[in-house]
C-alpha cells in the first residue's frame, strides 16, 4: 500500500477579480502581435475548413454582428455545453471529437472541455486543455475522479479557466496538475513498470478535502 499526503494552497479565491485589456473586452478582437506568436499553438490555424456541425453550434450560442463583451461569450458558450450536452462517466481511454460529442448530445468531462475548446478557438480566443482535481464532483460516484476543463488566454487576465461539466468559471476547487495544447497531450492515467512482479490488479483512491483556515 502507498499513501502519499499533499496539502495545497489556493488564492484564486475570487475567480472574477479580474480586468481585461481594453481593447479585448468586446467581442471580437484581435491579440497583440507579441502574444500572437506564443499563442499560436493554441488558436486555430484557419487553413483547415472548421467543422460544419460546429459552426452551426456557434450560430446558437452568438450571431455575427451582436455586441457582446469577450467574457460575457465565453461564459455563455461555457453554459450552452452544460445545458445542452448531457455529461456521461466513461472509462474508455480517448477523448471524443467535438462533432462526436454534439452528435451524441453527450461525453464525459474531458470530451466537454474539448468541445469548448474547439468552439472557442473557432470564435478566435487561444485556448488550452486543463487536466487534475476539483473538490466538488459531478456525482458521489466520481468522488476522487480526474477532472478536465478549458483555459482561455483573455488580454490583461491571462489563462481563466472555464468548465463545460458544470458551467462554471474555475475557481478555488479546482486543482490543476497538467496543461497541453490537446487532451491527448494530458492523459488522466500513464505509465509503465519494469520486473518480473504480476500486477494482477490495482486500485487508486483519491480524496480531495477542504480543510478550515
Amino acid at each position: 500500500m502507498v499513501e502519499s499526503v499533499l496539502l495545497i494552497e489556493k488564492y484564486d479565491q475570487q475567480p472574477l477579480d479580474f480586468l481585461v485589456e481594453e481593447y479585448a473586452v468586446n467581442y471580437p478582437f484581435a491579440y497583440a502581435p507579441e502574444d500572437c506568436v506564443i499563442l499560436q499553438p493554441y488558436r486555430w490555424d484557419g487553413i483547415h475548413p472548421p467543422e460544419p456541425s460546429l459552426v452551426r453550434w456557434l450560430s446558437m450560442v452568438w450571431r455575427r454582428g451582436e455586441p457582446i463583451e469577450s467574457y460575457t461569450l465565453l461564459q455563455r458558450l461555457n453554459r450552452a455545453i452544460y445545458s445542452l450536452i448531457s455529461y456521461q462517466r466513461r472509462e474508455e481511454p480517448g477523448v471524443q471529437t467535438p462533432a462526436q460529442t454534439l452528435i451524441r448530445q453527450s461525453g464525459s468531462c474531458r470530451d466537454l472541455a474539448f468541445l469548448f475548446m474547439e468552439l472557442a478557438k473557432q470564435l478566435g480566443f487561444a485556448c488550452r486543455f486543463v487536466s487534475g482535481y476539483s473538490y466538488t464532483t459531478v456525482s458521489s460516484q466520481d468522488a476522487g475522479s480526474t477532472h478536465a476543463w478549458a483555459e482561455v488566454f483573455l488580454p490583461g487576465a491571462g489563462w481563466k479557466g472555464f468548465d463545460p461539466t458544470r458551467g462554471d468559471i474555475v475557481g478555488e476547487d479546482y486543482i490543476p496538475v497538467a496543461v497541453g495544447r490537446l487532451p491527448h497531450f494530458v492523459p488522466p492515467i500513464s505509465g509503465s513498470f519494469r520486473g518480473n512482479a504480476l500486477l494482477q490488479s490495482m486500485t487508486v483512491s483519491v480524496v480531495v478535502e477542504r480543510l478550515n483556515s
